[in-house]
């Protein structure tokens, strides 16, 4: 079992962060892929990651592909955003 990513957090990781997005033009392009700053997260640190999420729209709750989304575990620096997948 993996160790969740965050620094200085022990816990057994329970998901597999994915970075995720679309690029509609010309030739579609799929990004899919473990995240690379942060490719395991623990139950609690996924909620923190998800509550803590800013998208700069209205609800802070959606998100769009091609949207920029800040993420206090997870960094990117391009446009996407995180999925989870359990671990099982």
């Amino acid at each position: 079992m993996p160790i969740c990513s965050v620094p200085d957090c022990a816990s057994d990781a329970n998901y597999e962060v994915i970075f995720y997005d679309v690029y509609p033009h010309g030739e579609i392009t799929v990004f899919y892929g473990p995240h690379n700053s942060c490719p395991y997260l623990c139950h609690q640190h996924l909620a923190e990651n998800e509550s803590g999420a800013e998208t700069g729209l209205e609800d802070a709750r959606l998100r769009r592909y091609r949207g920029m989304v800040n993420y206090p575990h997870t960094r990117s620096n391009g446009q996407g955003f995180c999925i989870y997948k359990p671990i099982t």
